[in-house]
Protein backbone atom coordinates (compact mmCIF):
# COMPACT_ATOMS: atom_id res chain seq x y z
CA UNK A 1 0.00 0.00 0.00
CA UNK A 2 1.35 3.45 -0.98
CA UNK A 3 1.41 5.65 1.97
CA UNK A 4 -0.24 8.85 1.71
CA UNK A 5 2.59 10.98 3.58
CA UNK A 6 5.25 9.07 1.03
CA UNK A 7 6.07 12.07 -1.41
CA UNK A 8 5.61 14.60 1.58
CA UNK A 9 8.23 12.24 3.69
CA UNK A 10 10.61 12.11 0.26
CA UNK A 11 10.51 16.15 -0.11
CA UNK A 12 11.24 17.17 3.80
CA UNK A 13 13.92 14.21 3.67
CA UNK A 14 15.39 15.48 0.51
CA UNK A 15 15.22 19.63 1.96
CA UNK A 16 16.41 18.90 5.18
CA UNK A 17 19.33 17.07 4.37
CA UNK A 18 19.85 20.12 1.20
CA UNK A 19 19.44 22.53 4.29
CA UNK A 20 22.38 20.09 6.28
CA UNK A 21 24.75 20.25 3.40
CA UNK A 22 24.69 23.58 2.03
CA UNK A 23 22.95 25.76 4.63
CA UNK A 24 24.25 28.29 7.03
CA UNK A 25 25.10 27.21 10.72
CA UNK A 26 22.61 30.42 11.58
CA UNK A 27 20.07 29.02 9.38
CA UNK A 28 20.47 25.33 10.71
CA UNK A 29 20.13 26.65 14.55
CA UNK A 30 17.26 28.57 13.93
CA UNK A 31 15.50 25.83 11.98
CA UNK A 32 16.87 23.07 14.08
CA UNK A 33 18.13 24.05 17.36
CA UNK A 34 15.15 26.55 18.40
CA UNK A 35 12.29 24.43 17.66
CA UNK A 36 14.46 21.99 20.56
CA UNK A 37 14.91 24.99 22.90
CA UNK A 38 11.26 26.48 22.93
CA UNK A 39 10.31 22.55 23.40
CA UNK A 40 12.61 22.03 26.51
CA UNK A 41 11.22 25.76 27.52
CA UNK A 42 7.52 24.63 27.20
CA UNK A 43 8.32 21.39 29.33
CA UNK A 44 10.07 23.74 32.43
CA UNK A 45 7.21 26.08 32.32
CA UNK A 46 5.13 22.87 32.84
CA UNK A 47 7.00 21.70 35.67
CA UNK A 48 6.71 25.27 37.10
CA UNK A 49 3.50 26.04 36.58
CA UNK A 50 3.01 21.81 38.32
CA UNK A 51 4.41 23.38 41.37
CA UNK A 52 2.53 26.05 41.37
CA UNK A 53 -0.86 24.58 41.63
CA UNK A 54 0.11 21.45 43.60
CA UNK A 55 1.41 23.84 46.41
CA UNK A 56 -1.73 25.85 46.35
CA UNK A 57 -4.09 23.46 45.78
CA UNK A 58 -2.92 20.47 48.15
CA UNK A 59 0.55 21.31 50.28
CA UNK A 60 3.98 22.10 50.84
CA UNK A 61 4.62 18.32 50.92
CA UNK A 62 2.67 17.64 47.74
CA UNK A 63 5.12 19.98 46.47
CA UNK A 64 8.08 17.92 47.74
CA UNK A 65 6.32 14.88 46.31
CA UNK A 66 6.24 16.19 43.15
CA UNK A 67 9.70 17.29 42.86
CA UNK A 68 10.89 13.74 43.84
CA UNK A 69 8.21 12.07 41.00
CA UNK A 70 10.49 14.99 38.53
CA UNK A 71 13.52 12.98 39.57
CA UNK A 72 12.16 9.80 38.28
CA UNK A 73 11.14 11.44 35.08
CA UNK A 74 14.05 12.67 34.17
CA UNK A 75 15.90 9.46 34.47
CA UNK A 76 13.15 8.25 31.93
CA UNK A 77 14.24 11.26 29.81
CA UNK A 78 17.90 10.34 30.09
CA UNK A 79 17.53 6.96 28.47
CA UNK A 80 15.45 8.26 25.58
CA UNK A 81 17.83 11.57 25.15
CA UNK A 82 20.48 8.06 25.03
CA UNK A 83 18.57 6.29 22.45
CA UNK A 84 17.46 9.25 20.64
CA UNK A 85 20.84 11.13 19.89
CA UNK A 86 22.35 7.48 18.89
CA UNK A 87 19.91 7.03 16.38
CA UNK A 88 20.00 11.24 14.82
CA UNK A 89 23.46 9.93 14.08
CA UNK A 90 23.09 6.45 12.22
CA UNK A 91 19.72 8.24 10.12
CA UNK A 92 21.78 11.17 9.41
CA UNK A 93 24.55 8.67 7.89
CA UNK A 94 21.60 6.56 5.97
CA UNK A 95 20.37 9.84 5.02
CA UNK A 96 23.82 10.78 3.72
CA UNK A 97 23.75 7.54 1.63
CA UNK A 98 20.25 8.20 -0.10
CA UNK A 99 19.25 4.77 1.55
CA UNK A 100 15.38 5.13 2.35
CA UNK A 101 14.65 2.04 3.68
CA UNK A 102 17.46 2.02 5.92
CA UNK A 103 16.00 5.40 7.28
CA UNK A 104 12.36 3.76 7.72
CA UNK A 105 14.17 0.78 9.64
CA UNK A 106 16.22 3.08 12.23
CA UNK A 107 13.03 5.37 12.67
CA UNK A 108 10.79 2.17 13.42
CA UNK A 109 13.71 0.51 15.84
CA UNK A 110 14.12 3.84 17.74
CA UNK A 111 10.52 3.72 18.34
CA UNK A 112 10.62 0.29 19.85
CA UNK A 113 13.82 0.80 21.44
CA UNK A 114 12.45 3.56 23.31
CA UNK A 115 9.01 2.42 24.45
CA UNK A 116 10.50 -0.50 25.78
CA UNK A 117 12.91 0.51 28.12
CA UNK A 118 10.34 3.23 29.44
CA UNK A 119 7.70 0.67 29.98
CA UNK A 120 10.57 -1.95 31.83
CA UNK A 121 11.59 1.11 33.83
CA UNK A 122 7.90 2.26 34.86
CA UNK A 123 7.22 -1.26 35.75
CA UNK A 124 10.90 -0.81 37.67
CA UNK A 125 9.67 2.35 39.72
CA UNK A 126 5.95 0.74 40.33
CA UNK A 127 7.26 -2.48 41.94
CA UNK A 128 10.09 -0.57 43.92
CA UNK A 129 8.51 2.83 45.18
CA UNK A 130 8.52 2.30 48.62
CA UNK A 131 12.83 1.51 48.53
CA UNK A 132 13.54 4.14 45.60
CA UNK A 133 11.91 7.06 46.56
CA UNK A 134 14.49 7.54 50.07
CA UNK A 135 17.50 7.20 47.86
CA UNK A 136 15.90 10.86 45.99
CA UNK A 137 16.00 12.10 49.13
CA UNK A 138 12.29 11.68 50.66
CA UNK A 139 11.44 11.43 54.29
CA UNK A 140 8.15 12.12 56.57
CA UNK A 141 5.11 12.60 54.78
CA UNK A 142 6.67 13.26 51.58
CA UNK A 143 8.01 9.58 51.62
CA UNK A 144 4.57 7.94 52.23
Amino acid sequence: MISPFKYHYDEVIMTNREAILNGSMKELFLRFGLPAIIGMLILQVYNLTDAILVGRLISKEAVGAVGIAYIIVLINQVFFILIGNGAGALVSIAMGKKDKGQCNSLMADTLLYSALPSLVFAVFVYAFADKLVPLFGASGEIKE
